[in-house]
């Protein structure tokens, strides 16, 4: 026994050194344990852990993605159901009683076979008719003009027939050879109205001063010379059965579109004749030169100067502001007293219509 406790003795200071590293190396562990766990389960690092985390659970691997899409149920290049379809089959499910979807407004839906909306398709429609309505409108008007021109031409032959044939004869006469024309008696008039329409008399305040009523009385021998002046008074005198008709057809020059050149020569534009109207109602000197004609050639003259002022009068055209009204009554006396007037009755007609329609100031 003695042996014994002996020995445990002797083990003893070792079993004391075994113990002291035993203690030692768990302070170790217990450090390296503290630590690791401080920077594994540290407020940063749980947070970048539990992003970790969750960042593998949202990730699908490819091994579990399907390999190809499923085919739709209802392919895309089938006819789509109508929607009357569709609705009775929605009904069939939720029943008549369940509520309808918010409307919501929708474009309308495309044609398949005309590939525009319905909106698109009235437009284009509405665009076409007002195409086609131009059209229309547009060849209407053409048809106008070119009925009006058809007309014009018309009226220009109808007056070229009346003057043409006088004004031919004229060329034959031997009064006119005496004159010795170097052109026909129709050019030789245009020639003579052109010069005139340049240089026109003075229509208004003539008695302003003396040269202005010397020149006025003086105006054809001026302009057109006496050898014209002349050719006028013989013809005036010769053709005075003829006159009436040839001073209609003149006037209808004036109430009506320009002629081409080649259907009548002579040009009478009624803004020029207007001057000349003018002239012979308004100035002493035109109150002259009508005087010392004899009286068939003096009542024309006055009564186709009436029918111009009232023509433009009508158009807006009378610059001067000249009054026909006392020189209507005056004028149908003076054709009542006479007898040389082969359309006497139809001067009158006319001259008591304007007499209404121009009546005078007392």
């Amino acid at each position: 026994m003695k042996e014994h406790h002996r020995d445990r003795k002797e083990r003893r200071p070792g079993r004391k050194g075994l113990s002291m590293w035993t203690i030692a190396g768990g302070g170790l562990v217990a450090a390296i344990v503290l630590t690791g766990s401080w920077f594994l389960f540290s407020p940063d690092n749980l947070d970048l852990k539990f992003k970790q985390i969750i960042s593998k659970i949202d990730t699908v691997p490819e091994k579990l993605k399907p390999a190809q899409k499923p085919e739709p149920l209802f392919p895309q290049d089938t006819h789509p159901l109508p929607t009357e379809s569709l609705g009775q089959a929605a009904d069939t499910l939720h029943g008549e009683d369940a509520a309808p979807p918010d409307a919501v407004e929708q474009e309308p839906k495309m044609s398949a076979k005309e590939g525009k909306s319905p909106a698109a398709a009235v437009d284009n429609e509405e665009k076409v008719a007002d195409q086609v309505k131009g059209t229309g409108q547009v060849k209407e008007q053409n048809e106008e003009q070119n009925e009006e021109q058809t007309e014009t031409q018309h009226q220009c032959k109808r007056m070229a027939d009346k003057l043409h044939p006088f004004f031919d004869r004229l060329d034959r006469e031997e009064y006119i050879k005496e004159f010795q024309l170097d052109k026909p008696v129709l050019e030789h008039f245009q020639d003579l109205t052109e010069k005139l329409y340049a240089n026109p008399p003075v229509v208004t305040r003539e008695s302003d001063d003396l040269y202005t009523i010397l020149t006025n009385m003086a105006h054809f021998f001026r302009i057109i010379g006496q050898h014209n002046i002349l050719l006028i008074k013989g013809i005036l005198d010769r053709e005075s059965d003829e006159i009436e008709d040839i001073a209609l057809n003149l006037y209808n020059l004036t109430s009506n579109p320009p002629c081409d050149d080649e259907t009548l020569v002579l040009k009478a534009p009624l803004a020029q004749v207007y001057e000349y109207a003018g002239f012979f109602l308004n100035t002493m000197g035109g109150r002259s030169y009508l005087f010392r004609r004899e009286s068939r050639s003096r009542l024309l003259v006055n009564y186709y100067a009436i029918l111009i002022i009232d023509q433009t009068n009508q158009q807006n055209l009378n610059p001067y502001g000249l009054d026909i009204s006392p020189m209507i009554p005056k004028l149908i006396r003076e054709i009542e007293a006479t007898n040389q007037l082969i359309y006497k009755e139809d001067y009158l007609d006319r001259l008591m219509d304007l007499e209404e329609a121009y009546p005078v100031n007392n």
